[in-house]
Formats: C-alpha cells, structure tokens, sequence
C-alpha cells in the first residue's frame, strides 16, 4: 500500500524544497521520482522538504484551496501551503516532472514581470546551470551516453513551455514580492528520462541535485 499524504523534513532553513506531484508515474498524474530528487536537493541545500505523496489522484494541491469543491480534499491543498509558507520562506524550489516541454529543464519564476534585481539573480543563475550542465556532460564523462538536457528559464526564454503562471504557490511568492518581502520562487520542471532513468546506470539524480544546486546561494540576502 502507498503512503497518501505530506511528509515533512523541518530544517534551521528559510529555503524549502517541495514536490507537490510525487508519487508512481504509472497512474499518468503523479511526477515520478519527483520527490526523491527533492529530498536530496533539500539535503542537499540544509532546506525544509515538504512532499506532496500520492495525492495527485485525488486533489492537485497546489490549487487555491477556495476553489476545491470537497473540503477534505481542500484541507490537504491548505496544509501543504501552509507548511511552505509558515514561516515565510526566502526561497521556495518546487520540483515537478514532464513529458513535453519545450526543454528538458524548464525553471520558471511563474510569473513574467519580474524586477531588475530578481532578472540579474535569474540571469546569473541560469549561467551557473548551464556551466554545471557542460560540466557534468563532458566529452567521455559517466553521463556521457546519456542526452545532455537542454535548458530554458522564464521569463527568460519566451519559449519555456510550463511556465507555472497559474500555480498558487507562485501566486502566492508573487502576491508577497508585490508586498516587498524579498522571497524567490523557482519551479522545476524535469522530464522524464532524467526522472526516471533506467536502472543500473549512472547517479543521474545526484548530477541534477549538484546542478540545481548550483548558484542557489545568489536568491539569499546578501549576496
């Protein structure tokens, strides 16, 4: 039997790392391994996880819960935001997983007007993941039989297929940038073969988590 419900890592942390989706990517809702992928980057990161299992079939919840018919199912939507944003966090990394993005790694800030400074972090970030990437896919490295993942970042890239404008979560990020507390929102969209690799190759996941990693710390204050 699956466990259905939250689970919860708390850490001396003001970035979370979530995975609202996680769950068997057989029942073509859940983004399989989305979950494992956000707890090593959580760990990673010293972050609060906060994961979403096996709740997709049931209710999607990272909807509004006002907008939830049945109040059970809104009540997990209303939990799994308030785990993310009680205490108010600097930095919230939501992992989902694709199928058909326009790239393989679709990073989006869910929203398109963002402020010059959040632009420069974003810029300077999306260069960091791509010199992780290079470096990760070198000519003859343990990757290399396996296709280098393309990148786009909205907004950005234009082009960006799942940009994640009506997800709450980044509604909610937004909402309190436009309040002038200074949060960042970064959802992740993986495609499936860097999900879900087959078995008995390559630590694929521990490459994904060291380049997702990398450049985190231009989203926290001070830098």
């Amino acid at each position: 039997m699956y466990f259905t419900g939250l689970q919860i890592k708390k850490r001396p942390s003001r970035i979370i790392v979530a995975a609202p989706h996680d769950g068997d990517d057989a029942d073509g809702l859940s983004d399989g391994n989305s979950g494992l992928i956000a707890a090593r980057l959580a760990e990673r990161l010293g972050a609060s996880l906060v994961l979403a299992r096996n709740l997709r079939r049931l209710v999607d919840v990272n909807k509004d819960p006002e907008n939830v018919a049945d109040p059970r199912l809104a009540a997990w939507c209303r939990r799994y935001q308030e785990r993310i944003f009680r205490p108010l966090p600097l930095l919230v990394l939501e992992i989902h997983g694709h199928v058909s993005g326009h790239f393989d790694l679709e990073i989006s800030t869910g929203y398109r007007g963002i402020d010059a400074a959040y632009r420069e972090r974003l810029e300077l970030y999306r260069r960091d993941l791509r010199q992780a990437i290079d470096h990760f896919w070198l000519p003859g490295g343990p990757l290399g039989e396996i296709k280098k993942p393309t990148l786009g970042v909205f907004p950005l890239d234009a082009d960006v297929k799942l940009k994640a404008t009506r997800t709450y979560t980044f509604q909610l990020l937004r909402a309190l940038r436009l309040l002038g507390y200074p949060c960042y929102g970064l959802h992740v969209e993986i495609h499936r073969y860097l999900r879900l690799p087959p078995p008995g190759g390559p630590d694929l996941h521990a490459a994904l988590v060291e380049i997702l990693a990398a450049g985190i710390k231009r989203f926290l204050p001070g830098r």
